[in-house]
C-alpha cells in the first residue's frame, strides 16, 4: 500500500483554538481524529471540513475550554497510536493462530 506524504500547516492558533490543514489525508483519518478529540473533557468542539470532495484539503478545527489545543491534539494522537498498535498486535496474534 502506498501512502501519500502528509503535510500539516497551521492556519490559525490562539491559546484556545487551533486550525490546521492536513494535506494528504481525508475523511477516514479526520473522522477518527475528531471523534476522539470530542471525547476529551477539555475540548469544547472539534470538527473538520473538506471544501471540495475530489481535490479538497481537510481543515481541522479544535476549540478548548482551558488547555492548549495543540497539547490536546498530541495527546489524542498518542492515544490513537496506542489503540491502533494494540489492534495490530491482536490481529497478528489471531492470524498467527490460524496459520
Amino acid at each position: 500500500m502506498v501512502f501519500e506524504e502528509v503535510e500539516v500547516k497551521v492556519l490559525e492558533r490562539t491559546p484556545r483554538t487551533l486550525e490546521l490543514e492536513i494535506k494528504g489525508e481525508g475523511h477516514t483519518l479526520c473522522n477518527l481524529l475528531v471523534d476522539f478529540l470530542n471525547r476529551h473533557p477539555d475540548v469544547e468542539y472539534a470538527s473538520y471540513t473538506i471544501e471540495h470532495p475530489l481535490i479538497g484539503v481537510p481543515r481541522l478545527f479544535i476549540k478548548t475550554k482551558t488547555q492548549d489545543p495543540l497539547k490536546i491534539l498530541f495527546e489524542t494522537l498518542d492515544e490513537l497510536e496506542e489503540i491502533l498498535s494494540k489492534l495490530q498486535e491482536k490481529a497478528e496474534e489471531e492470524l498467527a493462530e490460524t496459520a
